[in-house]
Formats: structure tokens, C-alpha cells, sequence
């Protein structure tokens, strides 16, 4: 499946570009992820960062425009983590620049543990 395209994304995907690119600058707190998609609820936080003196017109928002590498990395990211909770992704520029996500622990049996 094509994933270098907006047009490609599911709804939720998409609605998160249009938050990171609405935000520009800040931070995307406390947001679920759920079979690699992310789930917006009212735990979610939006927090903008202002920059003074400086311009920071919005992006535009086109259903055929291709992802840039960071966009790609995060929903790649948002894939493996399957289910999760985004603890604070930062935006610089209307793009992921990082993120923390609290993830559940691989499951494996107890003896490959060393438990009892």
C-alpha cells in the first residue's frame, strides 16, 4: 500500500498532519494510540508554542501532497508501538521532531523471565 500520500492515510492519520500542521510549534500531549492509529479523546492536549517576531504562516493542507520523512518515521512509529499512549510529541515547523510514548512490555513466559 502507498503510504507516501495523504490521500492514503486513514481519517485519524490524516486529522493528526492537519493538527501538526495547525499547531506548527508546541506540543501534542497524552494521545492514544490504538492498532497503530492514533484516538483523540478528551485526555488530549494541544499546546502551541508562540514564537515572537517571527512569521509562521500555516501550511497548506492538500489530499495529494507526498509526506516528508519525519511524517513517514512517526506514523512508521505509530505502527510499532501498535497500542500506547503518546506521552508528548513535539511539532517545530508543522512536523514530529520527537516523541515519548509509554508502550506496553513484550509479553513472553515466565520462564524466559527468570520468574516464578
Amino acid at each position: 500500500m502507498e503510504t507516501r500520500k495523504i490521500s492514503f492515510l486513514s481519517p485519524a492519520r490524516q486529522l493528526l498532519l492537519r493538527q501538526l500542521q495547525d499547531l506548527q510549534f508546541g506540543r501534542i500531549e497524552n494521545l492514544a494510540v490504538i492498532r497503530g492509529e492514533p484516538v483523540w479523546d478528551a485526555g488530549c492536549r494541544l499546546i502551541r508554542t508562540v514564537k515572537f517576531g517571527s512569521a509562521n504562516p500555516p501550511q497548506t493542507f492538500s489530499a495529494d501532497f507526498e509526506l516528508k520523512k519525519q511524517v513517514r518515521e512517526l506514523f512508521q512509529t505509530l505502527d510499532e508501538t501498535s497500542e500506547g499512549l503518546i506521552l508528548s510529541l513535539e511539532v517545530k515547523h508543522g512536523l514530529p521532531f520527537a516523541v515519548d510514548i509509554i508502550q506496553s512490555p513484550i509479553r513472553t513466559g515466565k520462564e524466559e523471565l527468570g520468574t516464578r
